[in-house]
């Protein structure tokens, strides 16, 4: 199931491949400075792109998943794309290995 393009605050839910564990930085404004994020691929089978924020709580179990792992993610929408790319922008609900 894509990812709702219509409005905010939408509750998701989907097969994605983490990349990386990041911090938002000036260019995600969607986010607050410093937090963390996972840049995602998905989802999946779609080759977009989707940031995900994730709590500082769950970060440490998070960043210990390898590199192009699968997760099924629980998200809400924050923003259906971010000031410079068509990427969505959630906020991690829950997660679980895919």
């Amino acid at each position: 199931m894509p990812i709702p393009g219509d409005s905010s605050d939408r509750r998701w839910s989907g097969r994605v491949q983490v990349i990386a564990v990041k911090r938002a930085d000036e260019l995600r404004g969607e986010m607050a400075p410093g937090q963390p994020y996972l840049l995602t691929r998905g989802p999946l089978p779609e080759p977009g792109f989707v940031y995900v924020s994730i709590p500082r709580c769950r970060s440490p179990k998070i960043r210990a998943l390898p590199a192009l792992h699968e997760l099924v993610l629980r998200v809400t929408i924050r923003a259906a794309r971010t000031r410079f790319l068509m990427t969505p922008v959630a906020e991690l609900v829950s997660w679980s290995r895919a």
